[in-house]
């Protein structure tokens, strides 16, 4: 049975060779592959991304660009596509259900105990969203001078004020001008970025966290800059090796010569929305971080960024976006930001 100390071997391997080797990043992905056809029977071991440790304030940040990446999308989506506008809202609406991981009470209980009035509204106006991108025209609310399309808008923009409001009640000045919160917001928002577009393309959560494990792991290790990740290896599904062939046909630096099918056209879309609002909170938040120490590294994240809305957009392999998230701009966000890793024991 192989174990983590089987990996780290290869890891200490990578570690003395990234010394002499003038191009770490190619080493990383020659790695990659070594380890995808080395260790394909590994099955006792969970694998994880990076997976950052959290607070509560980065959390929420996140979880509201996501609410309004998903009524951006019904927007955009209505009345074109009354279909998919539904699915955004239905998305937006199971963002606000899902469990706070630090406490773990969903994010409607978190913003009621601080603000009920918010925690209601917020509700209401999802759920009516939802409601006028089914009924379209039959809405109720649409009056003989608003359109369908004028009523989801309106109902959008409802929503954005109020999570605002939400935000602006919840964290101070301070804490929305904290460096770290806004880079561990990124962070959280590429990492969404890379499993939404798996889900897009067909990959399954396993192998996708199984490879953002071995590039971290890599990564790391090429950079010498941390020996212990603990991060395990489940490598179980697709072709024995943890990965479907489509990535493993594009370990290659050339990789995006292909594009992939969209398999799931909202996944696909949320992609999109979040590589964007990353692009965005970077160049509102960081880019203009004076520190002279953090300029290099926000050249390195703003090109990065921009390689990932152009990979997103051009339907990459998914090993491009992995890389991409994984092996250059998590990395960046470690070192220059101070991200911590969450510990799994």
């Amino acid at each position: 049975m192989y174990h983590k100390d089987f990996i780290y071997s290869y890891v200490v391997t990578v570690s003395f060779m990234s010394r002499n080797i003038k191009t770490p990043l190619l080493l990383a992905e020659m790695l990659i592959a070594i380890l995808v056809t080395s260790i394909g029977s590994l099955s006792d071991h969970v694998v994880y991304a990076h997976t950052f440790s959290e607070n509560e304030n980065a959390l929420f940040l996140t979880l509201a660009h996501q609410i309004k990446a998903q009524i951006a999308l019904a927007k955009n989506n209505f009345p074109t596509n009354p279909e998919l506008a539904e699915q955004n809202a239905n998305n937006a609406i199971d963002l606000l259900k899902q469990n706070d991981p630090v406490v773990n009470l969903t994010w409607t209980s978190q913003i009621s105990e601080s603000n009920p009035r918010i925690a209601a509204q917020l509700t209401s106006a999802l759920n009516s969203l939802k409601n006028a991108t089914i009924n379209q025209s039959k809405s109720a609310s649409i009056t003989s001078d608003m359109t369908p399309a004028n009523d989801i808008k309106a109902k959008v923009d409802m929503i954005n004020d109020i999570l605002g409001e939400a935000v602006s009640s919840r964290l101070t000045k301070e804490q929305l001008n904290n460096s770290t919160i806004q880079a561990l917001v990124i962070a959280n928002l590429a990492n969404e970025v890379y499993f939404s577009y798996g889900r897009a393309i067909g990959e399954s959560p396993s192998t996708m966290s199984n490879m953002a494990g071995m590039a971290m792991s890599v990564k790391e290790a090429s950079s010498s800059s941390s020996m212990s990740m603990g991060a395990d290896m489940n490598m179980s599904n697709n072709n024995g090796t943890g990965m479907s062939s489509s990535m493993a046909m594009s370990t290659g630096t050339n990789s995006s010569s292909s594009s992939n099918s969209i398999k799931k056209v909202t996944e696909y879309q949320t992609a999109q929305a979040f590589a964007g609002i990353a692009k965005d909170v970077f160049n509102k938040n960081l880019k203009t971080v004076s520190s002279s120490t953090l300029k290099a590294a926000n050249t390195e994240i703003e090109n990065d960024l921009n390689q990932l809305n152009a990979a997103i957009d051009n339907k990459a392999p998914i090993m491009d976006i992995m890389k991409i998230v994984h092996i250059q701009l998590h990395p960046t966000f470690i070192t220059a930001y101070h991200l911590q890793l969450k510990s799994f024991q």
